[in-house]
């Protein structure tokens, strides 16, 4: 009876060692993923400064375009004949008589728009700011339907994307609402998308 008492005892005392190694072996996994979480954490947080670094560079780079779209789309149109469009519009239409010098300018032909949309990169800033400038100052009393927008990176036009319901709502409630590049302002309010609330916020008031 002894003997069997001291041997149940022995294998309790083995069991009990063995539970307390797996318990020490469980702490540490769970420091090792505690610790591999915070460094997926720090990656994440660098990849995506990284990405909002690089959005900024692409923006940048696209600062001096303009696109138009609803101009008249020949069969196999070249660049000479797109930049023709673009420059006998900006004379035309929007009665600019300076000479406004354009970079590059050629249709997107990526696009499933039709016609097909014209980009043009601007040799100067304040030629492209002027340009813009009169669409937006004309665009009502023309009878043109053509329409020029800014050429934005991907990461802010998700941005703006997402803050169109906002803005179309404030519009039908009567509000002075527009948008400036990733901003949206409603009655001298600016909002923007934040991506962590997932929502669209208030950063200032009036």
């Amino acid at each position: 009876m002894d003997d069997m008492s001291r041997t149940l005892n022995s294998k309790i005392d083995h069991l009990n060692t063995e539970v307390q190694k797996l318990g020490g072996q469980v702490k540490e996994a769970n420091e090792r993923i505690s610790i591999v979480e915070v460094e997926n954490r720090q990656l994440r947080e660098k990849v995506d400064k990284l990405e909002m670094e690089l959005d900024k560079q692409r923006g940048q780079s696209k600062r001096d375009n303009l696109i138009f779209y609803g101009m008249e789309q020949s069969g196999n149109e070249s660049w000479e004949q797109s930049e023709e469009k673009v420059q006998d519009y900006i004379k035309d239409t929007l009665n600019i008589e300076e000479n406004i010098e354009l970079d590059r300018v050629h249709r997107l032909y990526g696009s499933k728009a039709k016609p097909q949309p014209i980009i043009a990169k601007f040799s100067r800033y304040k030629d492209r700011v002027k340009v813009l400038k009169a669409w937006r100052q004309t665009k009502n009393i023309t009878e043109s339907r053509v329409r020029v927008g800014e050429d934005f990176s991907d990461m802010v036009k998700e941005k703006r994307r997402k803050m169109w319901p906002t803005m179309n709502e404030a519009i039908k409630e009567g509000k002075r609402a527009t948008m400036r590049y990733d901003k949206l302002i409603i009655e001298g309010e600016i909002y923007i998308y934040d991506d962590k609330a997932q929502d669209v916020v208030r950063i200032s008031q009036r």
